[in-house]
């Protein structure tokens, strides 16, 4: 099934899924400029465990903008 023809399909699985919160581990990367604190608190609802960081000063794209910082916090995650 194409990606965008499962959406209806999948927006019906999401009320059941979201009754159990993820276990493992989340990491959130997002920047300053493109909502990053929404997405932080978004993973807080689906996950028990979440480490989100919020790179300020940066566009849409973190491996560009901020590769070092990105690379960072993913080594400090594993």
């Amino acid at each position: 099934m194409p990606f965008f023809a499962a959406w209806p399909h999948t927006a019906h699985d999401y009320p059941k899924l979201a009754q159990t919160k993820l276990a493992m581990p989340v990491l959130s990367i997002a920047v300053e400029k493109a909502g990053g604190e929404v997405l932080a608190a978004q993973m807080k609802l689906v996950a028990l465990n979440v480490n989100a960081i919020v790179l300020e000063d940066t566009g849409h794209c973190v491996t560009e903008g901020r590769s070092r910082e990105t690379m960072q916090a993913i080594l400090n995650f594993l």
